[in-house]
């Protein structure tokens, strides 16, 4: 199993209201990647110098990207010790935690600013 962040942000209201589909599927395709680049840089930095060894790879190789449409991931891209480093080995180390910290993070986000500044940029 690898860590994975998996959350859901939803947007209500008259967002996109008499705007075309795919303009509207664009905007929220690139919501969802600027979250996930967001969130990827937020898991990165938490892996700094010092936290041992394996974790420059581990580092190196999280990727935050859109997988399908309205949904995007931030993955350690088959790092298979990844959850280890995340939730720790039961044996005395209990992990970083990195992947949890960035989804409150994530979660606590107030998102509007990035939100308009999308929806301006692909409406021009």
């Amino acid at each position: 199993m690898v860590a994975t962040i998996k959350t859901e942000l939803k947007l209500e209201g008259q967002l996109m209201l008499g705007v075309p589909k795919e303009i509207a599927l664009r905007v929220a395709n690139d919501i969802c990647t600027n979250i996930a680049l967001w969130g990827e840089a937020d898991v990165k930095k938490q892996l700094y110098p010092g936290h041992g060894y394996l974790t420059g790879n581990l580092q190196r190789s999280i990727r935050g990207h859109l997988v399908r449409n309205f949904h995007a991931e931030i993955d350690p891209q088959n790092v298979k010790y990844a959850i280890y480093v995340e939730k720790g080995n039961g044996r005395g180390f209990s992990g970083y935690h990195m992947f949890a910290q960035t989804k409150q993070r994530i979660a606590k986000m107030n998102w509007r600013k990035m939100v308009d500044s999308v929806i301006k940029r692909r409406m021009e």
